[in-house]
This record gives C-alpha cells, structure tokens and sequence, in this order.
C-alpha cells in the first residue's frame, strides 16, 4: 500500500529536488585512482570524470554546482599530462570530489576516504581496502582508511521502505536486484511510503460504517469503528481509529460471538440488540 516512486531523484530529509545522482562521476575518479595505483593513466576516466563534472554543474542542486565547477576543472587539468603531473594534480582533485561527495552522496555506492600520510593527502576508495594512487606500486599499501560516505536514500526514513521492485509483485521488495520472472526486465530501485494497513477479512462494512474486532485483552475483542481508504490488494490502508501492533479479528467477514467473547453492547450499538458476527482467529496489523 502506497505511492511507488523512483528514489534517484529525490532527497528523503527535507529537499526534495536532489539533481542528478554523483555515482557516475564517483566511479569515474575510482577508474583514474585505479589506474595510478597500477602506475598508469587512463585517458577515458579523464575524459568521464570531467563530463560528469559538467553535468552536475549545470543539472545539479544549486549547493553542489560550484563544487562541481572545481572539480570540472581540476579534471580538466589532467588531460594530456603524464603520470607524474597527474600524479602531482591528484591531491587537489580528490579533495575537490571527497567534498562534492559528501555533499551529495551516491544513491547506491559506498565509498570511503583514505588518508596517505607520505603525501598527505586524501583519496576515494570503493572497498575498505588501500591501494594508494600516489606512490603506486613504490607504497601500495601506505595509507589508512579514515571514514565512509553512504548513500542518503528513502531506507533511512522510517516513514519508508527501500528495495528493488518488480510490477509483477507489487506488494514486494527485493534487497538485491533481479529480472522480473515473466517479462525479463531489470527491476527498479524504488521507495515506498509504508501505511498501517489491516486484512480486507478483518473489516466489516454495516452499511452506514467500518469495524474491526480489536483484541483488547487476551481472547477479548471489542468494536472498533475504523476509516479506511481505497483496497490494494488483500489490504486496506487504516487512515484512522487503530495503531501499529494492535492486533485484529481476521477470520469471517460477520464473526458471531458464541463464546461471549464480544461486548454485546458494542454489538448492538453497531447491529442492533439481536444481531452480532461470529467468533474466529485474531490476525495483526500490518503495515506496507
């Protein structure tokens, strides 16, 4: 139950235009601090990195576009240079991208800072691992990993849910991502507002309004007059009269209680003195 929307592009604390995502460039200088760890240059990771730099400086939040500028231009410095001027231009760049990273995390990578105390400089990893871009093979494994930077997303809010989402199976998420069984398409990252929502078993229209049996003791039920909105699925979202963890009759859609289980007060103020549902099993809310 719920708006199914794409996650990318939108901020879950409070802004909620993010722009584009940063993992293309974040990946882009992963490439480039790669090859210098093996004592290369990689022209190509040159070439991303600055066209994903220009893309966030003019399709980026207005609070990342100048770092994105400086980045931009860092980058472009490298093109064409040798391994030991790039090497001697990394420093300023890695700064520059730690800080737009952080300012904007990538919605589904982690990454984490490294420090390289011979240098005295900062670089991006992908893994908790060091592979120091500055000296290469020289000091390979000269360096510590300080800190992490972690994707923002809706997973963070507990007002929602985060995961992979197939059409097929609208009332699941998915933890890793996977083709849709049928049609073979990937499925998308998706967010989900989660609503408190109850079995369509459990509610019982009179007519004029909804109840529920709501167990208020062990093996006790009373009536609980309930709105609820539109059904998805097997479920109705409950926009009013119950809380999350109060657990519900599921079983019948008129349960009469023939172990005077019920509050025949209750029952007559909804049925009439004669009239009352029958007894049955107690289900849970739900949210989704």
């Amino acid at each position: 139950v719920g708006q199914v929307t794409e996650i990318a592009p939108t901020r879950t604390r409070g802004v909620a235009e993010r722009g584009p995502d940063t993992e293309a460039l974040a990946r882009a200088y992963l490439a480039l601090a790669a090859a210098f760890a093996k004592d290369q240059t990689d022209a190509d990771a040159v070439t991303e990195l600055v066209r994903q730099a220009q893309v966030l400086r003019t399709q980026g939040a207005e609070a990342i576009r100048p770092l994105a500028s400086a980045v931009a231009e860092q980058a472009e410095q490298l093109a064409g240079k040798g391994l030991k001027e790039q090497r001697g231009l990394l420093k300023a760049l890695s700064q520059q991208v730690i800080d737009l990273v952080q300012a904007r995390p990538p919605d589904k990578l982690t990454l984490f800072t490294v420090n390289c105390p011979m240098a005295k400089a900062d670089w991006l990893a992908a893994a908790a691992e060091v592979a120091n871009p500055y000296y290469g093979s020289a000091m390979l494994r000269c360096g510590t990993v300080t800190g992490s930077i972690t994707p923002e997303t809706a997973a963070s809010d507990e007002r929602f849910a985060a995961g992979y989402y197939c059409p097929i199976y609208p009332d699941r998420l998915y933890a890793e991502p996977r083709q849709c069984p049928l049609d073979k398409f990937p499925m998308k990252y998706v967010k989900v507002e989660k609503v408190l929502a109850v079995p369509e078993s459990a509610v019982i229209n009179t007519g004029t309004r909804k109840v529920v049996y709501r167990e208020g003791a062990p093996g006790t039920f009373e009536m609980v007059e309930v709105q609820v909105g539109p059904r998805a699925g097997e479920f109705y979202p409950v926009l009013s009269g119950l809380r999350p963890g109060e657990r519900v009759a599921t079983a019948g859609a008129f349960l009469v209680d023939a172990e005077n289980r019920l509050n025949p007060a209750a029952s007559a103020q909804y049925f009439g003195a004669s009239g009352g549902p029958q007894s049955g099993g107690a289900g849970g809310s739900h949210q989704h």
